[in-house]
């Protein structure tokens, strides 16, 4: 950036900030309330009965949504940050993003796995 270039911090609407942080609070309850029952009970569509995360799954699946309200408040700080850092806090946006969606990939494999029923072996 030049000497003649002004600088504007990045600004997020009041509206966003307000329904990141409660879009967060909603998604700490559910990780709160998944913890505390030992299961996650994610419904489907249509004739599927969904998919329910216990045990290894649950704590996979929970760790998603504690990264994934990371990164809904990282934009929130990003709105109050009059740094010249934004390329950083996107850049740190998109690796919160892809670690939400590989755990949640990870979890749904491992929920999946769970309910398969076992293999006889004669």
């Amino acid at each position: 950036m030049t000497k003649l270039e002004k600088y504007t911090p990045n600004h997020v609407p009041g509206v966003e900030r307000v329904f990141n942080i409660f879009w967060s609070l909603i998604l700490l309850a559910f990780a709160y309330l998944s913890f505390t029952s030992d299961s996650f009970h994610l419904p489907g569509r249509g004739a599927s009965d969904g998919i329910i995360f216990t045990g290894y799954s649950l704590w996979v699946f929970g760790s998603a949504l504690v990264f994934g309200v990371v990164n809904l408040l990282v934009n929130v700080v990003d709105h109050y940050d009059k740094r010249n850092n934004e390329t950083q806090y996107k850049m740190l946006s998109r690796i919160l993003t892809s670690i939400t969606v590989i755990l949640v990939i990870w979890a749904t494999s491992l929920a999946y796995g769970d309910a398969q029923p076992q293999a006889v072996v004669v």
